[in-house]
Formats: C-alpha cells, sequence, structure tokens
C-alpha cells in the first residue's frame, strides 16, 4: 500500500475547504460535518484511494508519482 503523510492529507481537506488556514480542529470539524467521517478514516481511504490516480512527473525532480493536484502543485503524493 502506498503510504501518505498526516500533513499532505491536511492540506487536501484545506484544499477542499478552500482554506489554506484552517487549523486541525477545523479540518477535523469539516470532515465530520461533510462526511461523518474522522481524520483517520479519512487518511485511510486516501491512501487506499491513491494507487487509482494517474502517475505524474514532478517537474523539479523528474520523479514519477501518483497523487491529488491543485493549482498544478502535488498536495497529497506517494511516489511510484
Amino acid at each position: 500500500m502506498m503510504r501518505v503523510d498526516y500533513f499532505d492529507v491536511g492540506e487536501l481537506v484545506r484544499g477542499m475547504m478552500n482554506n489554506d488556514d484552517a487549523d486541525s480542529d477545523e479540518v477535523e470539524q469539516y470532515l465530520w460535518d461533510k462526511y461523518e467521517v474522522s481524520f483517520d478514516s479519512f487518511h485511510k481511504v486516501i491512501e487506499a484511494l491513491l494507487p487509482f490516480t494517474i502517475p505524474a512527473k514532478s517537474a523539479l525532480t523528474e520523479a514519477m508519482f501518483h497523487g491529488s493536484v491543485k493549482d498544478g502543485m502535488f498536495i497529497v503524493k506517494s511516489e511510484q
């Protein structure tokens, strides 16, 4: 299974919220209010779905990653 850093998942949720400044409590509350899921459960879902994303090459390192992208930058990623 591909592993995803907890920080990256927090950034993904902040992107979903359109609030880059949300603290961890706000992130947790958003996930519960919107999906009735805890942050830990959401993290597990993201890790399970990551292999289904299309791999892309990092412009900086040229390494291949699976991940979620916002504004042309990886938010959640795992090296292939």
